[in-house]
């Protein structure tokens, strides 16, 4: 979307940047106006250029992304958080790992790379199976898993993998990453059993499109309109509902395709998305693929924004 192109672009000039946690409506120089979760917020305090630099930045960043960017008269909100408090939380710059090469699927990979080289414009570094042994990964504060056997990952290299997860990494896994994230332990989310009659069971499920409930108030789900999100799904991996549930299968969720009865209903209350912290890390587990072919944008919006803000704090649970 064009407000995370906006942010990418901020980020990358190490412009300082807030998320607001929590809707407020407050006096702009357009009047009043309110604004929802995931709402970005520019102090003109604590940055590295002075007032004047800032402003002729963002009237440039502005520009170039067709975002508008609107000016406030005041800190104090007509309703809701306060522009200084706690509502809002710092953005940190990704440092983005991919993993390819090997068995690794070049498909979802090549989704990863084409969404921030091609449409974000911002930097992931790709390392493959081979070369991931060279590299530090404290140098990164991103990395993403896409399906493929990740067998070249030996116990000292996930041992690494799970400590720089505990220090404040976070790991986002898409599809059958997710699975091997599973039965490696790395996470304490749990794949829900399939009941032994679904005429499914271990195979492809023909390309189809189910609904989702999503939380609002997660960061993942920051700047999507409404409470439901249809995805795309080709496989037969259901995740057990956890503790914070970023997006849960809906009841009667087919909407288009196929799936069996059986598989329905096992897919129904199951996690979309799950979160999970470790240490002081997140980890952030897709089901399903969310750029499949690069034709959803919904989806494409939650992967990113697990990318940039999945991380945030986040205490509720749904």
């Amino acid at each position: 979307s064009k407000s995370q192109q906006l942010l990418f672009r901020l980020l990358d000039k190490d412009v300082f940047v807030k998320a607001a946690t929590k809707p407020f409506s407050i006096k702009t120089v357009a009047g009043s106006l309110d604004f929802s979760y995931g709402s970005l917020l520019i102090p003109v305090q604590n940055q590295k250029y002075n007032s004047g630099e800032l402003y002729e930045l963002l009237q440039s960043i502005s520009k170039a992304e067709k975002v508008n960017i609107v000016p406030v008269t005041t800190g104090l909100s007509i309703i809701g958080v306060d522009l200084g408090s706690s509502g809002f939380k710092k953005i940190e710059k990704p440092k983005v790992l991919l993993l390819t090469g090997g068995d690794i699927s070049s498909t979802e990979a090549g989704e990863v790379w084409h969404l921030f080289d091609q449409q974000l414009k911002y930097p992931v570094t790709r390392v493959n199976d081979v070369t991931i042994k060279r590299i530090n990964l404290q140098e990164f504060n991103r990395i993403v898993l896409v399906s493929g056997n990740y067998s070249f990952l030996d116990k000292q290299m996930q041992e690494e993998l799970s400590n720089w997860i505990k220090t404040g990494g976070t790991l986002v896994t898409v599809n059958e990453a997710t699975r091997w994230a599973i039965n490696q332990k790395l996470t304490d989310i749990e794949l829900k059993p399939l009941k032994p009659e679904t005429s499914q069971a271990g195979k492809r499920l023909p390309t189809s499109i189910f609904q989702t409930n999503l939380n609002p108030e997660h960061p993942v789900n920051f700047g999507l309109n409404g409470n439901q999100l249809p995805v795309i799904r080709e496989n037969t991996l259901v995740l057990a509902p956890g503790s914070i549930n970023v997006s849960v299968y809906a009841k009667n969720s087919l909407l288009n395709g196929y799936s069996s009865p059986e598989f329905l209903d096992t897919l129904e209350g199951s996690a979309a998305i799950a979160v999970t912290k470790s240490g002081r890390g997140t980890l952030i587990h897709f089901s399903d693929n969310p750029l499949f072919r690069g034709s959803w944008d919904g989806t494409a919006r939650t992967f990113v924004n697990a990318i940039v803000v999945g991380h945030l704090p986040y205490d509720k649970q749904q």
